[in-house]
């Protein structure tokens, strides 16, 4: 039978992964925001006339923004998937995308970048 304060630690490390996740997903929700509102303002000065050039590097710059917000749609189900604990007690996150703060800290490893390798290993 689980100990009381076992079953507080463990309930305490849950609310903790979960506030992680909660923040992740937060952050996915402003990075999409910003990429909507970057999107909005490129369609927005999309006025008619202005030089051949202007126009088609306005569509590319649409088209990229376009692309990078259907990816950040695209991992809503299971943005995080893994971590890794290491010797140091530090914590990476390991998920779909990679993932920075606001501050450019990293929050969340691609899977596909060599930080990642000890999490399939």
């Amino acid at each position: 039978m689980e100990s009381r304060q076992h079953a507080s630690a463990r309930a305490a490390a849950l609310r903790a992964e979960q506030s992680r996740l909660t923040r992740l997903y937060d952050r996915l929700d402003t990075l999409r925001e910003q990429v909507r509102a970057s999107l909005g303002r490129i369609y927005a000065s999309g006025e008619p006339g202005g030089t051949r050039q202007a126009r088609v590097e306005r569509e590319v710059s649409a088209d990229e923004h376009a692309r990078h917000l259907a990816r950040l749609s695209g991992v809503e189900h299971g943005l995080c998937f893994g971590r890794i604990d290491d010797r140091d007690g530090e914590t990476c996150y390991i998920g779909r995308i990679g993932m920075r703060d606001a501050g450019h800290d990293i929050i969340l490893t691609d899977w596909r970048a060599p930080a990642a390798r000890p999490f399939y290993t």
